[in-house]
């Protein structure tokens, strides 16, 4: 029986095979992963779980408004209690003692949901979403159609197989070869979603593409064209925004890619502009060549990328006399287009089992943008691959700068409150 404030909506596996779109289904759905329940915005002090429902609401207006209507899939964690767990484990394992004026002080780095407010720990707990919790996010809607799919997040087959948070603090603090790194168990469980795993869920095995945006991003304007049918009509398999880099732990990364390419698919990869064919002379500036449609590039340099010295470095291999350097361009996948049936291709899911058994996620700290550039080298030629730099997507600060995102209005209007004395993103009841 499932309780009033867990409802379960959807329930979903992985997909054996490979994916049979249904020609009474529309080609193509959205894909945005929840927010934790009670996580804060760092910038502008409101629940993440607001900018979800701008989120949805901006595909609302300015995609289905005028294509489609597509539907919008909205995956929520199953285990949202594990959350807790995974984070007291790795504070427990955290632990340390320091001296202070001669007394032994034991501190450690407290998940307490009480702190969440003050210091963003509702981060990295959570709380299912309940009934009206979804009915909020349906409110307002014209066009669209929004549904739940639960799926672990936090244990069991969201995380590598010998997964244990002891040795992930141990990885964290770049301990047995691993790098040394902040990223949490949410947010690699997401990035190893992301990687493959969503993509084969069955919610998805009805639909030839899907399009993924993050809670925190919004289309500011309507969409030019139809995603779905520019995807069928130009025979695409992969199309994204821009381009960006990132270094978490490339090396090992380029390591397990490499060597399962033939010299025309690093070639191709090259062309593409991801990696570089290194020479005497010296590897070529960073580029993104995909297709003769590429107008621009917008580069964005991470924060993280600030650590790129301790967070792998390049990644190299030789092949006939010659080298490839991956230096971690990759598509910035917060929002892209895929063809479902690519993450099917057996040769991905070998890459994903050599990924698992080296804990790539959480022990090297691999982003998925960085493992959607792998893909399109391993699976994809460079015309089934595209850059669509004039999609009205933004994405957080990164775009639209501190003070303009989010939009103060959101605040007024939100009417998600946490169950606690909390007045954060308290709106009209």
């Amino acid at each position: 029986e499932v309780s009033e404030n867990r409802p379960r909506e959807t329930q979903t596996s992985t997909a054996s095979t490979s994916p049979s779109p249904s020609p009474s289904r529309p080609l193509g759905a959205i894909v945005l992963l929840a927010p934790a329940r009670d996580c804060v915005f760092e910038f502008g002090q409101i629940y993440r779980v607001c900018l979800l429902q701008n989120a949805i609401r901006s595909v609302d207006v300015h995609l289905n408004a005028h294509y489609g209507p597509y539907p919008v899939y909205v995956v929520m964690p199953s285990d949202p209690e594990e959350a807790s767990s995974a984070s007291s484990a790795a504070a427990a394992a955290a632990a340390t003692t320091t001296t202070t004026g001669g007394v032994n002080v034991t501190t450690s780095s407290r998940y307490e949901p009480e702190n969440c407010v003050r210091n963003l720990d509702c981060c990295r707990v959570d709380r299912p979403y309940s009934t009206s919790d979804r009915e909020e996010l349906r409110r307002g809607l014209n066009n669209t159609d929004v549904h739940f799919v639960e799926v672990p997040m936090y244990g069991g087959e969201a995380l590598e197989p010998g997964f244990t948070p002891e040795k992930f603090e141990q990885w964290r603090r770049g301990k047995e070869g691993a790098v040394e790194g902040f990223r949490n168990v949410g947010y690699l469980s997401m990035c190893r979603l992301y990687s493959g795993r969503l993509q084969r869920m069955n919610f998805l095995s009805e639909y030839k593409y899907y399009m993924r945006m993050d809670d925190d991003s919004l289309l500011v304007d309507a969409m030019p064209f139809d995603p779905f049918r520019e995807m069928e009509r130009e025979n695409l398999s992969y199309a994204f925004k821009r381009v960006l880099s990132d270094r978490w732990g490339i090396g090992k990364m380029w390591e397990i890619t490499q060597r399962r390419m033939s010299r025309e698919q690093l070639d191709n990869m090259a062309g593409m502009g991801f990696v570089n064919k290194v020479d005497k002379k010296g590897k070529p500036p960073m580029r993104v060549n995909v297709t003769g449609k590429t107008r621009s590039v917008v580069m964005i340099r991470r924060f993280d990328e600030r650590e790129g010295g301790r967070n792998g470095g390049a990644g190299k291999g030789k092949g006939k006399g010659e080298e490839w350097s991956y230096g971690g361009l990759q598509p910035y996948n917060n929002f892209h287009v895929s063809r479902v049936s690519l993450w099917y291709d057996p040769r991905w899911l070998e890459w994903e089992n050599d990924a698992d058994r080296i804990h790539g996620f959480t022990k090297y700290h691999w982003g998925d943008a960085n493992v959607h550039a792998m893909a399109l080298g391993l699976l994809l030629r460079r015309e089934e691959v595209e850059m669509w730099p004039d999609v009205p997507y933004m994405h957080n600060t990164n775009d639209f700068g501190r003070g303009e995102y989010p939009k103060p209005e959101w605040r007024g209007r939100c009417r998600f409150h946490r169950n606690s004395s909390s007045t954060l993103g308290r709106g009209t009841k």
